[in-house]
């Protein structure tokens, strides 16, 4: 393979790469965990920023009374 040829194939399987992280990987990093509807419902603090660069919704489900989780969330260190 001539290195005209080695320089396309490793262009072309990088845009391949990049293509497919751009079109599957990355929606799905964005709203890891989260619902459909916590992903289209507003969040607090959405009126702050009318258009951001990025919009991230990301979630865990708890099975557990919200008033058994949140002391766990407010702790001081």
């Amino acid at each position: 393979m001539t290195p005209v040829r080695k320089a396309a194939a490793v262009g072309l399987g990088a845009s391949a790469t990049l293509g497919m992280h751009l079109r599957w990987v990355r929606p799905r990093m964005f709203s890891w965990g989260a619902t459909s509807a916590e992903i289209r419902s507003s969040m607090a603090g959405d009126d702050l920023c009318p258009r951001p660069q990025l919009n991230a919704t990301r979630a865990v489900t708890i099975a557990a009374r919200p008033e058994d989780v949140w002391p766990w969330l407010v702790t001081r260190s």
